[in-house]
């Protein structure tokens, strides 16, 4: 289950840097990258702690 469970959250983690990657091509503008990379950071941080 545990590897189960991690390699469900690896491929989470890469579809993310996929739609952050493209969300980044599509948008240069700083401030909305960041606003970005942090909900990004937040998402991340759940998942970690709901395991």
């Amino acid at each position: 289950m545990d590897r189960a469970f991690r390699f469900n959250l690896q491929r989470t983690f890469n579809i993310l840097e996929t739609l952050n990657f493209s969300y980044l091509l599509s948008f240069a503008k700083p401030q909305k990258r960041m606003v970005h990379s942090s909900i990004f950071a937040a998402i991340a941080f759940a998942l970690c702690r709901w395991k």
